[in-house]
């Protein structure tokens, strides 16, 4: 049973990306389990970035090797510090535009300017962390992860220029 003072999973948002090499790993779900390890829970968004939905990983997808490679590769990679910061500032957006529902209730707090900063930097030390204690391995599909993690910047930062323009237009709140 988990203790009632441990911290909830803090639901951040990610454009809806798929991407499966020829192994047929997906490494968004790959990306949702390191997120999952890092505390946090990944939301995917609709096309025009106006709902969202928690990711799911199912059992058995969780237990393929070839999943907890790319879950390690991913944590190594460099480019997960940029995915993640974007993530927060999206979710932060996204919360402001009026786009958490009832069920992504906690996304409420990264309209607090240092619950957001606090949750980044937590993310981001562990993430410091693992790459100080770690090996790099090798990982047959590393180009293909590269290719994924390369777009998955791109559309997060398209996601926050959407966001952006939004919060821009926005009417005043009354």
């Amino acid at each position: 049973m988990a203790s009632e003072n441990a911290p909830r999973p803090y639901p951040v948002v990610l454009p809806t990306v798929t991407f499966a090499n020829s192994a047929g790993i997906s490494f968004l779900d790959a990306l949702t389990l390191v997120l999952e390890g890092l505390g946090m829970t990944t939301c995917l968004l609709n096309n025009n970035f106006s709902s969202a939905y928690i990711a799911v990983v199912d059992h058995n997808t969780r237990q393929r090797s070839e999943i907890f490679r790319a879950r390690y590769c991913i944590l190594q990679h460099t480019q997960l510090e940029h995915i993640v910061h974007l993530a927060v500032h999206n979710t932060k957006c996204f919360v402001s535009c009026g786009g958490a529902t009832t069920e992504l209730e906690s996304m409420q707090a990264f309209q607090t300017e240092s619950i957001a900063f606090a949750v980044l930097h937590t993310v981001l030390q562990k993430i410091t962390d693992f790459k100080q204690h770690w090996d790099v391995i090798d990982f047959e599909h590393q180009n293909a992860l590269d290719m994924f993690l390369g777009r998955m910047l791109t559309e997060s930062v398209r996601l926050s220029a959407v966001l952006q323009a939004r919060l821009r237009t926005a009417p005043a709140p009354a």
